[in-house]
């Protein structure tokens, strides 16, 4: 069954379907409603609805503390593979979990620009 992408960034694309069921499935396993988890990430409870609806229009810091509330890492909405199962994190994705963890969002964000202009 292929399925159309909801966004393409030329090698990274996010399938919002498969997003919004992961964020929603993670969320009830902690046992979180809407708003313990807006609370937790620091955003508002439309917002964390709206992404487990499959809304693009979030942005990027705001997707990262979502993804850091549910305790996951874009690998795992950036990287699925047709199985489901996110694939094995990459040294550069391991590094984007430590600044993850730490709160590091503006190196972060530097890292993110500089592998979308293509210079690693």
């Amino acid at each position: 069954m292929d399925r159309e992408p909801i966004e393409n960034f030329g090698r990274v694309t996010i399938d919002r379907e498969q997003m919004a069921r992961l964020f929603r499935e993670r969320r009830e396993t902690f046992g979180l409603t809407i708003r313990d988890l807006a609370a937790k990430a620091g955003v508002g409870a439309t917002t964390v609805h709206s992404l487990e609806q499959g809304s693009s229009g979030v942005n990027l810091e705001t997707f990262l503390r979502v993804l850091a509330a549910l305790e996951l890492l874009p690998h795992h909405v950036l990287k699925i593979d047709e199985t489901g199962i996110p694939a094995p994190p990459t040294e550069q994705e391991a590094l984007v979990a430590k600044l993850l963890r730490e709160g590091n969002h503006a190196e972060l964000l530097r890292l993110l620009a500089k592998q979308l202009e293509g210079e690693q």
